[in-house]
């Protein structure tokens, strides 16, 4: 009987302390971070994180400090692991919370109806991350983009909304990623392959500039835009040496592999 207590205290006791300390050092970091020295906040930050995965104020004070340190790309990386871990928990407490809805079968919790209801949550979040456009809450306009995008994946607008979002916090890579995954959707979207196809121009990418030119020409073969682009960036990539066929078939192959 003995043994069994001391187990249970070491059951509840343990984790605990780990978030005792993570939170001990999230504070350490902070009191830095006013203070202006970032780069004593960066390691209490990523040992914060060590001992409590599942603690998203560290994210995103890391991502802050990331900022301030003239590292934007990782800064944005930083904040996405704490949106997507702030949203999780979320997700789960709202889950433990209710009385397992999706368990009946018929009535308002029936499959239609949780469809109908998504897709007005997903409505609502879109409306919500305009609202934050306006205000300049970039961030939090992402945040309300990605739960419409995560909630109705039919529907482009969200995507799109989403992508220029990211555009606005300067995060090319993920624009454009999430521009192509709206392309998939629906592939007639004329202004998106030129979004694209100006992004690659932008990063030096003339073959990945090429390759989206092809595709809009493919869906819009009589517009002028994609057929001067066709040959401008064609040039270009032949003046860099660059050979458009085999890089474009290594791009494809390492895409397939990571989706996986």
């Amino acid at each position: 009987m003995r043994l069994f207590v001391y187990f249970l205290i070491i059951i509840f006791l343990v984790p605990t302390t780990y978030g005792s300390d993570a939170h001990n050092l999230f504070l350490d970091a902070f009191k830095n971070y006013r203070k202006s020295e970032f780069e004593k906040s960066v390691p209490l930050l990523k040992k914060s994180i060590e001992r409590d995965p599942n603690f998203p104020e560290a994210y995103f004070l890391l991502s802050r400090t990331y900022f301030k340190l003239g590292k934007p790309r990782i800064a944005i990386q930083t904040f996405k692991k704490g949106l997507r871990l702030k949203r999780k928990i979320k997700e789960h407490m709202d889950f433990i919370q209710s009385e397992k809805a999706l368990d009946v079968p018929t009535g308002l919790d029936s499959i239609s109806f949780q469809s109908v209801r998504r897709i007005q949550e997903a409505r609502k979040a879109y409306y919500q991350g305009r609202a934050a456009m306006q205000k300049g809450h970039w961030y939090e306009s992402i945040e309300f983009f990605e739960r419409a995008a995560a909630l109705d994946n039919e529907q482009t607008t969200y995507l799109n909304a989403l992508g220029y979002a990211l555009l606005d916090i300067q995060d090319l890579f993920s624009s454009m990623e999430v521009f192509e995954r709206s392309l998939k959707l629906n592939p007639f979207q004329r202004d998106i392959y030129e979004k694209i196809v100006r992004l690659n121009g932008e990063l030096n990418y003339p073959h990945r500039a090429l390759k989206w030119v092809k595709r809009g020409r493919r869906y819009f073969p009589a517009d002028p835009y994609f057929k001067d682009r066709e040959l401008y960036y064609d040039y270009r990539s032949r003046l860099a040496g660059i050979d458009y066929d085999k890089e474009i078939q290594e791009e494809d192959q390492s895409a397939e592999l990571r989706s996986q």
